[in-house]
């Protein structure tokens, strides 16, 4: 097995010097550090990941927790994290958990990243965890809510206006002439759904229209759930006009 040692004879210069240069702790001159990268290419050498981490405190690595990775939004979702990653100057990886929308599961994904060392949690809440999150947010673990926020949890939050977007689409098709809407709705305890519902529910008041019971479908949040209230609303007695979906689709 290639050590630092293997490196230090071939590149000719300290052991200091090889680690400074891999660790990108103190400057070295050019010709050194020239030196050091020929000489790990040649022989193949890789750094000990574990033990860099240990002395750096930095592991290069961020839990991303997520509510279904089947659905092409939390795929587009981790696609820009993924992205935005590498765009970075250091090597960052990513840890990926599939909560599938479950509380306990969501607690065991938690449990399992926090064990393995990591720089920070990206995490689409599921609800439920919010007391462990609140002290993960206190102990300074870098944490970011995505898509969703949670009331009494301090951390960072990148959300869109669900609400004003989603009046903004119901609006747009009460003005193409269309007043009996339906609604797909995603069995959710989620602020991303009360908040596009709410939206929805208020760009009908203020058009002066109403939301028949019978045009209100709520399922799972997964495709073949969504697909199946999608269905049932179209085989109601009177079809709605447009849909607004607020599931999987």
């Amino acid at each position: 097995m290639v050590t630092i040692k293997d490196v230090v004879a071939k590149a000719g210069v300290s052991t200091a010097t090889v680690s400074h240069v891999i660790n990108e702790s103190r400057a070295v001159s050019v010709d050194a550090k020239k030196k050091v990268r020929a000489a790990i290419k040649a022989i193949n050498y890789r750094p000990d990941g574990i033990a860099r981490s240990l002395r750096v405190n930095h592991t290069g690595t961020i839990a991303v927790l997520i509510a279904d990775v089947t659905n092409p939004f939390f795929a587009d979702f981790v696609r820009g994290v993924e992205d935005t990653a590498q765009q970075r100057g250091e090597r960052y990886n990513l840890l990926l958990c599939n909560t599938e929308e479950s509380t306990s599961r969501e607690r065991q994904a938690l449990d399992l990243v926090l064990e393995r060392r990591i720089d920070g949690i990206i995490l689409a809440p599921a609800g439920g965890n919010e007391s462990l999150l609140a002290e993960l947010a206190a102990s300074g673990l870098p944490l970011v809510f995505g898509d969703r926020k949670l009331v009494g949890v301090p951390a960072d939050t990148v959300v869109a206006n669900n609400a004003v977007a989603a009046a903004e689409l119901t609006q747009h098709l009460i003005s193409l002439g269309h007043e009996r809407l339906g609604l797909l709705e995603a069995e959710l305890e989620t602020s991303a759904i009360h908040e596009r519902v709410a939206g929805f529910r208020d760009a009908l008041v203020r058009a002066g229209l109403d939301l028949d019971p019978a045009l209100l479908k709520r399922s799972q949040s997964n495709i073949p759930a969504a697909e199946a209230a999608g269905l049932s609303l179209l085989d109601a007695g009177r079809r709605p006009d447009a849909v607004f979906c607020n599931n999987t689709s």
